[in-house]
């Protein structure tokens, strides 16, 4: 149910990671959210949305499907490919995007954490709980796999961003999941740091690189 593949592949490069992994592993996911999603609700999870599924479904695909034509596009022509080639204006673009989105999720977030502050907790501690629990497992089951493989993979599971899902979900979900995405930049972005702590704590000066 996580999307965003930029944010996560900007934790994989902060930490050295193998980025085109990260970002082909969360490309594949978002690309299918249209499918995975209402399947998860509707069969996994149990819970009650008032959004139907295959409006969901649509949404995603409209979310999804046009940042793909848009990129097509681009790739379209040979002056646009060159200059996002060489990183800077994308790494601009980007930065400018984020800030937009940080700036949309966190409106009204101080007022309800000081009107609420254990529940504001409560929800911060479950974003981290989630998160750790994505970034363990993951990177247990796919450790035979070596282990830059398997870091890679569980950065790419715990690090992953909702804020697509509010942004197709909208108030469907109740205030409370609004809350638990703001929250949620928490961990996402605090979790690389941690793991490239606990790497250099055994002994490695960074994170190996691919």
């Amino acid at each position: 149910m996580r999307s965003e593949p930029r944010a996560v592949h900007g934790c994989f490069a902060r930490t050295g990671r193998i980025a085109a992994l990260a970002l082909r592993v969360t490309l594949i996911a978002t690309l299918l959210m249209p499918v995975t999603v209402p399947a998860s609700i509707l069969l996994l999870l149990g819970v009650t949305i008032d959004l139907d599924p295959g409006e969901f479904a649509l949404r995603a695909a409209v979310f999804i499907g046009l940042p793909l034509v848009l990129s097509w596009l681009i790739r379209r022509s040979p002056r646009l490919t060159a200059r996002l080639n060489r990183g800077t204006e994308v790494d601009g673009i980007t930065a400018f995007i984020l800030m937009i989105i940080a700036i949309g999720i966190m409106d009204g977030v101080t007022a309800r954490i000081l009107a609420e502050p254990a529940e504001a907790l409560a929800i911060l501690a479950a974003a981290f709980g989630v998160s750790i629990l994505f970034h363990g497992l993951s990177g247990l089951v796919f450790w035979r796999l070596g282990e830059r493989t398997a870091i890679s993979i569980a950065l790419t599971s715990g690090s992953r961003n909702l804020v697509l899902m509010l942004v197709i979900i909208g108030d469907a979900m109740g205030p409370a999941f609004g809350l638990y995405v703001a929250l949620g930049q928490v961990p996402i972005y605090l979790m690389p740091a941690i793991i490239q702590t606990v790497w250099r704590s055994r002994g490695g000066r960074t994170v190996p690189r691919a």
